[in-house]
């Protein structure tokens, strides 16, 4: 009993570690930060796919930017509709399952970074993981409560929206438009819709409110979502700086 107690000890300090590693991956402490100084300080934000424009932020600034969706893995549905429901009933235990280093929310098709599952399925291993999907949930609830301050608070965001291999991409773009008007009504935006020539061939501007298309040599893998096409993305930072300055 006493060597069994000593290994949920032992897990219980590993969790931890991880935790920290997990907190300080997506810009995020155990304390919430001032949420008014976050929101003023922020001007870019990523809508999901993978973690490349998340990545590209912290290489161009400096600082780890957090977003809700800057560092998860989701498709424009599910991020449209995580939007449109308000970011309702996330990380719910009966809906998630491991998915490599990260954690799969199947209800509304979603990935975040974090391991609550332990290969051993007896009582006490799942009571520990339960304990840090918690620490987990308190973390992307602030993420959520920063969204909404973000969207509520008249501060100009370029939101960067990767649409690979989409043949509707510009009407995928005006309805995310339309969405954020409506949802957010004192909301001032601009959407920069990322396609990569490896899969899609560049057309003119749009000329649609808000809405830039621009182009990428090519898009990072979702396996390794670190390494970019930097040059790229320096084209697209001159372009839309916001007030987060190249290095």
């Amino acid at each position: 009993m006493k060597q069994h107690r000593s290994e949920i000890d032992r897990q219980c300090r590993e969790l931890e570690h991880r935790l920290n590693q997990i907190a300080h991956h997506i810009g995020v402490g155990y304390k919430q930060n001032n949420l008014n100084e976050a929101v003023s300080a922020y001007s870019h934000a990523s809508l999901g796919w993978n973690c490349e424009a998340a990545y590209q932020f912290r290489r161009v600034t400096g600082v780890d930017q957090a977003s809700f969706f800057n560092w998860t893995y989701c498709s424009y549905l599910s991020m449209k509709n995580i939007i449109l429901n308000d970011f309702q009933e996330l990380l719910q235990w009966d809906n998630l399952i491991p998915s490599g280093i990260m954690i799969y929310d199947r209800r509304h098709d979603i990935s975040f970074h974090g391991s609550v599952f332990h290969a051993t399925n007896n009582g006490q291993y799942v009571e520990l993981a339960k304990l840090h999907l918690a620490s987990l949930q308190s973390k992307v609830y602030h993420l959520i409560e920063k969204w909404q301050k973000m969207t509520g608070s008249g501060s100009f965001v370029t939101y960067f929206l990767k649409l690979p291999n989409s043949e509707n991409a510009r009407v995928s773009a005006c309805d995310l438009r339309e969405l954020l008007k409506q949802r957010y009504p004192t909301h001032r935006f601009e959407i920069v819709v990322l396609q990569s020539l490896e899969q899609n061939s560049a057309e003119p501007d749009w000329n649609e409110n808000a809405i830039h298309n621009r182009y990428l040599e090519r898009f990072a893998s979702d396996e390794r979502p670190d390494l970019s096409d930097d040059a790229s993305w320096d084209r697209i930072f001159t372009e839309f700086p916001g007030k987060s300055q190249l290095r």
